[in-house]
């Protein structure tokens, strides 16, 4: 059953989303627009903020379902924890798109919020105020999912749980190298830029 629920976690988060929302409403590849991201921060720059947050829920959902019922399913922490960490890693490289997807940020609070809705509210407070104080949603992304075994640490979890979280920080680093390459240079995107595109006035 450990695995069942670990290869359903992989396919629910390999759902592209993003990738869905922008094909039926602006019939678009969002592939082709603003950093080439299906997840919900290139969506909002280029569709707009509605369906940037239709895809930020669903992104959400598509990792958290998963989760919650592998925790109602599976009797063990580590299970329910891989399952988590396959639906991230479904987001980020999904079979369905040559295993090219998103940064794993909004799957990775849908995990947390399934495990313990306190670490994933303390992650999403660090993002908020990281992205207000810097501008930059990769920057606040970075820290507030980086530092989630110290979230998981002060939230008394499970030793198996901030174990792994630590290969959810890791995912972060990954799916941002680029970003942090932006940063450096000095040529990253604001949280609030906006891209137009064709047809998108």
């Amino acid at each position: 059953m450990g695995w069942l629920m670990i290869a359903i976690g992989y396919l629910f988060g390999s759902i592209p989303t993003g990738y869905l929302v922008c094909k039926y409403v602006k019939n678009i590849d969002i592939r082709m627009y603003g950093s080439g991201n299906i997840g919900s921060t290139n969506v909002k720059r280029v569709c707009g903020s509605k369906l940037g947050r239709i895809v930020l829920l669903l992104d959400i959902l598509k990792a958290a379902v998963p989760v919650i019922v592998s925790k109602y399913t599976a009797s063990t922490d580590m299970v329910v924890m891989c399952t988590g960490l396959a639906a991230i890693t479904g987001h980020n490289w999904t079979v369905w798109l040559k295993f090219k997807g998103g940064k794993g940020i909004a799957a990775t609070f849908g995990t947390l919020a399934a495990i313990y809705l306190p670490v994933a509210l303390t992650a999403a407070a660090v993002w908020y105020v990281l992205k207000k104080t810097t501008h930059y949603v990769s920057v606040a992304s970075i820290f507030s999912i980086g530092f989630t075994p110290l979230w998981m640490w002060v939230w008394k979890m499970p030793p198996i749980y901030i174990k792994l979280s630590f290969i959810m920080a890791l995912l972060s680093l990954i799916t941002h190298r680029a970003n942090i390459r932006r940063l450096i240079e000095g040529r990253e995107y604001k949280a609030d830029e906006r891209l137009n595109i064709k047809g998108d006035e």
